[in-house]
């Protein structure tokens, strides 16, 4: 008699979906269509899909590690550049207490291998976005390089290259937490680039002080405030991925104008809202030298501008924005 192979029950009978045709002599082979691979955490694809199953003609970018608030984190570390690899790299090449960026002492974030609940310096795309803007803290290795980061099959503008960042402190204890299923996960990926996240030392996008920023210890759950020009830990980018929603940008914003990510309506404690920017409440009320309220005045170029705190002329784009002095007129965008 033939055996179950030429008479076409090739499959191994646990792995079908739904109605299989099993073979009448060995009934663990059966003719049917196999039940799609699945992931233990949902998996982020290119196009902005989010499944369990490992689809085929999709390419996945990321693990999903947090539901609630929409974060995924990349498939591979990065080096200094941006490109996928593994390197230890400095937080930054100087450092300062970085504009816009929560000081979280010991106080808000316990150090060891508490897992309490962390609720300071927690939004990695924010945080990163002060680090960028800084220019006290030199060459800002660790931040620059998750922002540079676009995987391959990213087909969406949501994954394109400054969209990824620095996860915060919080984030990392949250990958820590489901470690097990993530890497799991990036085992089922490995064919697509992915590498486990291993027992490494990892930055945070969540500063300490002046000298430090928060790492994470992925062997053993340990948290501390290590100097920002060390180099010993590496750099595994996180990206928000809702892409029905507009993710506020603004630094120091709760809440954003709906549907603009550029323009906020509630700023965060400590700050008041101008022009739909986020200034520091304890500059001065009164305008200085003919700048708007809340500005100081510098001179770049020649030219004068009115520049919320720690903003320099020199570097202001994006959502952080200085004003040229105009009396005229109040002042024009710069």
């Amino acid at each position: 008699a033939p055996d179950c192979a030429r008479l076409g029950f090739t499959t191994d009978a646990s792995k079908c979906s739904g109605t299989a045709l099993k073979c009448p002599w060995d009934a663990t082979k059966a003719a049917c269509k196999e039940k799609p691979l699945t992931s233990e955490l949902p998996i982020l694809y290119g196009d902005g899909t989010v499944s369990k199953e490992i689809l085929s003609g999709k390419t996945p970018i990321g693990v999903v590690f947090d539901e609630t608030n929409k974060l995924a984190i990349a498939l591979t570390n990065v080096k200094k550049d941006g490109t996928a690899g593994s390197e230890v790299m400095l937080w930054s090449s100087s450092y300062c207490d970085t504009p816009g960026l929560q000081n979280c002492t010991t106080t808000e974030i316990p150090t060891g291998t508490n897992l309490t609940p962390i609720t300071c310096g927690v939004d990695g795309r924010l945080n990163t976005n002060a680090i960028l803007a800084s220019t006290c803290n030199g060459t800002t290795y660790a931040a620059t390089a998750t922002n540079n980061y676009q995987p391959a099959g990213c087909t969406k503008d949501f994954c394109k290259k400054s969209k990824w960042f620095l996860p915060s402190i919080r984030d990392l204890q949250n990958i820590y937490l489901q470690k097990t299923q993530i890497d799991a996960s990036l085992t089922l990926l490995k064919s697509n680039g992915a590498t486990d996240i291993g027992t490494k030392h990892y930055w945070s996008s969540t500063e300490g002080n002046t000298g430090n920023a928060w790492r994470f210890i992925m062997r053993n759950g340990i948290k501390d405030g290590h100097g920002k020009v060390s180099n010993h830990s590496y750099v595994r980018p996180v990206i928000y991925y809702d892409v029905s929603k507009t993710q506020c940008k603004v630094i120091n914003c709760t809440t954003c104008v709906s549907g603009n990510s550029a323009q906020c309506s509630i700023c965060a404690s400590g700050y008041i809202l101008q022009d739909g920017l986020c200034v520091s409440a304890s500059l001065p009320t009164e305008p200085i030298d003919g700048c708007p309220l809340n500005t100081t005045p510098q001179i770049c170029n020649g030219q004068e501008y009115c520049c919320p705190a720690g903003v320099s002329c020199l570097s202001s784009s994006g959502s952080i924005r200085c004003y040229m002095k105009n009396p005229d007129v109040g002042g024009g965008l710069l």
